[in-house]
């Protein structure tokens, strides 16, 4: 079972029903407007630069409100997710996929429905768990570790921690990356092989400098059991806004024997947090095959808010 026959499953008829959706302009591939941006600072400098505007920043938690614009949301489906982000621990990003039912009146359903992603400086992990209503009380099973990705390693280097599960990767459709890599950019950043910088574009009528990360290749990861994992390229592209260091959108394009999946966001609204310009609203497009489906995430920032 492939990636994109996954996702598409997942969304059913209102994937197929939105596949004519008309293309918003502030969402296009910027590709023909990069250019080489001459002598500048490096993707290492730019970096630095975004890491000093946030020192003042200790802590953070969020929750991330996914809605489509045919009138679904994340929670429609099941959805929960929540972030926190902590100094001395670093991200982490907690997703409850319940299913449709959302489990509170039909039982969850059968597997692993909890995910969560941990991003320290020397790794990122993957870690499963199953949370169950029985008889109106919540109970929450032991999780298990499904990756450890350490850095220098080939599994690190080739596996991106947000597509996994391959059943149900709900960190790579619904969270809001551009949050930790605004708050933690050093370490984030950290976490994409390859980063580069590869010019500057016009992005949506703003200046930005393109970072760009690309994971491909084999590991014993990539190696496992059927649909686990089917990703065989990843590329991301990050756009900075040149003059403040302020992330403007990504695009996010995972390829796989079968065919390319993308998301790209775009910040449409900034919030302040501890004097930082957070991102608090972001478009979001879904283009999958002849398939496309657009909606904004709302990003709800809190300081105690547990995930």
């Amino acid at each position: 079972m492939n990636f994109g026959n996954l996702l598409l499953a997942t969304m059913g008829a209102l994937l197929a029903a939105c596949a004519c959706h008309p293309r918003d302009p502030a969402l296009e591939a910027p590709r023909e407007t990069v250019s080489p941006g001459g002598d500048c600072e490096s993707a290492a400098e730019l970096v630095q630069r975004m890491q000093r505007m946030v020192e003042g920043v200790e802590k953070a938690a969020w929750e991330v409100v996914h809605e489509w614009d045919d009138g679904m949301t994340a929670m429609d489906e099941g959805i929960k997710l929540v972030g926190r982000f902590r100094r001395e621990e670093g991200v982490r990003v907690k997703a409850a996929a319940m299913g449709r039912a959302h489990g509170l009146m039909f039982g969850a359903p059968w597997g692993p429905n909890r995910q969560q992603i941990i991003f320290v400086p020397g790794h990122a992990a993957v870690v499963l768990g199953v949370l169950s209503f029985e008889a109106g009380e919540n109970s929450v099973a032991p999780p298990h570790l499904l990756l450890r990705g350490i850095k220098g390693e080939r599994d690190h280097e080739a596996v991106d921690p947000r597509l996994l599960p391959g059943s149900g990767p709900v960190l790579w459709l619904f969270d809001e990356p551009l949050v930790a890599h605004q708050l933690a950019p050093q370490m984030m950043f950290g976490h994409e092989p390859a980063l580069r910088r590869n010019g500057v574009a016009d992005f949506a009528g703003r200046r930005c400098v393109v970072l760009q990360s690309s994971r491909a290749g084999k590991s014993a990861a990539t190696a496992g059991p059927e649909g686990w994992y089917t990703a065989r390229e990843v590329v991301k592209r990050f756009y900075v806004e040149e003059d403040s260091g302020l992330l403007a959108g990504l695009e996010y394009i995972v390829r796989t024997e079968q065919g390319e999946s993308t998301l790209r966001s775009k910040v449409l609204r900034r919030d302040l947090f501890d004097g930082v310009a957070l991102p608090s609203e972001v478009l979001v497009r879904h283009e999958e095959g002849s398939g496309v489906r657009t909606g904004r995430r709302r990003v709800l920032l809190d300081r105690e808010r547990p995930p």
